[in-house]
């Protein structure tokens, strides 16, 4: 792959993904793939695990790490500064980071968004790793721009998948 601009675009990308869940059936290949692909779309590489998890097992993480009591959709752990020249959200960094993500939540917030659980846990993975690439959701119209970019993501895997 060849990068525009002259920057750098890392292109390994090493996926573990760990079910220790049992609200969701969760393909791992299918997680490696859309993993893969958010990564590819935005330049980058790099080395994530994801963790599906209960809400009991991500409301002890949200309350140790973050002070938050209870569960919560989707935790994410950068485990090191991501690196390459690439500013955060830039394309050409590599990141290394963690997500973990509550089946049982998505299983409860599938509903009020109209979607599948499968569809809406899968939304969370996107969700972190946009976070792992340098993205936030601490404002609202930063919000609302991640929100459209992981349903759009989600969306595009989901469609060269079914091919």
């Amino acid at each position: 792959m060849s990068a525009q601009g002259g920057s750098q675009v890392p292109s390994a990308v090493e996926v573990s993904v760990t079910d220790e869940q049992s609200a969701v059936s969760i393909d791992g290949d299918d997680v490696v793939s859309l993993v893969r692909f958010v990564l590819a779309d935005a330049r980058s590489g790099g080395r994530v695990g994801v963790l599906f998890v209960d809400d009991p097992t991500i409301a002890e993480l949200n309350q140790r790490f973050l002070g938050i009591s209870g569960p919560t959709d989707v935790i994410t752990f950068p485990l090191e500064e991501a690196t390459g020249t690439a500013s955060p959200g830039d394309p050409g960094r590599a990141i290394d980071g963690e997500i973990v993500v509550s089946t049982e939540t998505a299983v409860r917030q599938a509903p009020l968004y109209d979607l599948e659980t499968l569809e809406e846990t899968l939304l969370y993975v996107v969700h972190g790793l946009l976070h792992l690439l340098g993205e936030d959701d601490l404002q609202e119209a930063a919000a609302g721009r991640m929100a459209s970019r992981q349903r759009q993501l989600l969306q595009r895997w989901m469609a060269r998948k079914d091919r």
